[in-house]
């Protein structure tokens, strides 16, 4: 194995996708220079670790698989095998002691003390079930929500700014304006979310449900959508400049002025289930692809909406003649 796999690596992705080294920096949030890409692809510097998820998300692999392939090269380096920061954060000892106690107590607490910015950042939540929790404003920085079930939560503006949100149930929860940038949402479920305004720059949303979800005027810039499922989904003005769309379901997304500058499109299915396959390569294509192929039942429709034309035309013209003699028999009674 070549002491340089990793920068051949990078140097491989960036040309499967025809990508300069600037552009393939601006994928990035802040934006890696050109010479520090040049130097990846040297191998003169190695990648910050925060930077694997995207780069293997280009490469096609997961994060198991590109590490099973660069793991010793990074053990050599000194650099560890994860993609999260070093940063500890540090609860609020009586918020955190509140918020083990239940949803209930939890959210009598904020009705209190609702004028409390609660300050959970790097919690840990013992409870498993959190729904219809009030998160409203509160400091989620680097918490551990994984796995955890929020369902019809109360998250608007909260900041969960690198938080794990893995495997979480966010099902007709409300994130207006929260903040999620860098946040792991890796097969999240925002079925009927509410995201609008949302901050989910570099956020990763490997094989995230986003089905309906709402995204109007959200920010995924350099955010990975790899496998999502964002049928119904609304993206309208959203900003996904840099993001990583590939291999998504992409079936009634409302895209208006949705900003996909430099975004890496490849196998989105156009398809309302899941069972039928038929892709195309770019999200502005896909309401194209489906008019085509509903305009191929065109001249039917036509066919059978002139019949029923006629046949409500027939009846109309029936109907009249019907009157007619109604009211001549009337008549002619009348004068005798």
């Amino acid at each position: 194995m070549s002491d340089k796999l990793l920068s051949e690596l990078i140097r491989k992705v960036r040309e499967d996708n025809n990508l300069t080294q600037a552009t393939f920096g601006r994928f990035f949030e802040p934006t890696v220079a050109q010479s520090t890409v040049a130097k990846w692809e040297k191998g003169d510097l190695l990648p910050n670790r925060k930077h694997f998820p995207k780069i293997a998300s280009l490469l096609n692999l997961t994060l198991e698989e590109f590490f099973d392939l660069v793991g010793k090269q990074l053990i050599e380096e000194g650099i560890a095998a994860s993609i999260f920061e070093d940063t500890i954060y540090v609860p609020n000892k009586r918020h955190f002691n509140v918020l083990n106690r239940g949803v209930k107590s939890w959210n009598r607490w904020r009705e209190k003390n609702y004028m409390v910015i609660p300050q959970l950042a790097g919690a840990k939540p013992k409870k498993e079930y959190l729904d219809e929790i009030d998160f409203n404003h509160a400091d989620l920085r680097g918490s551990y929500l994984q796995k955890k079930s929020l369902r019809a939560s109360n998250l608007r503006g909260a900041d969960l700014r690198g938080a794990n949100l893995s495997n979480v149930d966010l099902v007709d929860s409300d994130l207006t304006e929260a903040d999620l940038s860098g946040a792991n949402l890796t097969r999240v479920n925002l079925t009927n979310a509410n995201l609008w305004g949302a901050n989910l720059s570099e956020a990763i949303i490997v094989d995230g449900i986003l089905c309906n979800a709402n995204f109007k005027e959200a920010n995924l810039s350099n955010a990975d959508l790899s496998h999502a499922d964002m049928r119904g989904a609304n993206l309208n003005q959203a900003n996904l400049e840099y993001a990583i769309l590939k291999y998504c379901f992409v079936y009634g997304i409302s895209d208006w002025d949705t900003n996909l500058n430099k975004a890496v499109q490849k196998e989105l299915s156009i398809c309302p289930h899941k069972t039928y396959s038929m892709y195309v390569d770019c999200i502005e294509n896909a309401r194209l692809k489906l008019l085509e192929i509903n305009s191929r039942d065109l001249p039917e429709i036509y066919k059978y909406a002139n019949k029923l034309q006629t046949a409500i035309s027939e009846n109309r013209a029936s109907f009249k003649e019907k009157l007619e003699k109604i009211q001549k028999s009337k008549k002619a009674d009348n004068e005798t």
